[in-house]
C-alpha cells in the first residue's frame, strides 16, 4: 500500500502523489475543522475524504484516488452512482448482473473472518450523499489485476 506524509489542502490532493493532476475535485464543501486536543480534523462520512483524479471506470461510476483527512492514509475511492446501482444499470445502460450492495456485504464478510487471506483487498469504509454510493478501499500498488492476467 502507498503510503505518504504529505498533507492536503482544500484545493485538491497535494501534487506529490504520483500521476496526480491539478485541478481534482472535492467530497467536502466545507473547511475542515481541527480540535485543539488531537491536532486531527474531526471528519466523518462523505467529508472524511478528499477525492483525487479518477483512474479507471467501473459499472455505475468511476475508481479515484483520495486521501483520508483524517488519518492522512492514501485510499482509492470507487464513486457508484445510486440510481445505476439500485436499477443495476451500467453507465452506458445496459442491465447489469452485478450487486454493488452484495459486493458490500461479501466484502464486510471477509474482513470478519479471521483467515481471510491479506491479498484480499480492504473495504476501509462506506459513505454516501445525495448522488453516490462510495466505497473506500485500501490503495495497492502493482496495477490492474485483469492487465496482470
Amino acid at each position: 500500500m502507498h503510503s505518504s506524509t504529505s498533507s492536503s489542502s482544500q484545493s485538491g490532493i497535494s501534487a506529490s502523489y504520483p500521476n496526480h493532476t491539478a485541478g481534482s475535485s472535492s467530497m467536502n464543501t466545507e473547511s475542515v475543522h481541527v480540535s485543539p486536543t488531537s491536532q486531527r480534523p474531526s471528519l466523518s462520512g462523505v467529508k472524511r475524504y478528499k477525492k483525487g483524479r479518477s483512474f479507471a471506470d467501473t459499472l455505475f461510476g468511476k475508481m479515484r484516488y483520495g486521501k483520508d483527512l483524517v488519518t492522512q492514509q492514501w485510499v482509492a475511492i470507487k464513486e457508484n452512482r445510486k440510481w445505476f446501482a439500485q436499477n443495476r444499470v451500467s453507465m452506458k445502460g445496459d442491465p447489469v448482473p452485478e450487486d454493488l450492495f452484495k459486493e458490500i456485504e461479501m466484502m464486510r464478510f471477509l474482513q470478519r473472518q479471521s483467515d481471510t487471506p491479506s491479498h484480499i483487498l480492504k473495504l476501509l469504509n462506506v459513505v454516501e450523499d445525495d448522488v453516490y454510493i462510495y466505497l473506500v478501499l485500501e490503495l495497492v500498488d502493482g496495477g490492474d489485476f485483469f492487465s496482470f492476467i
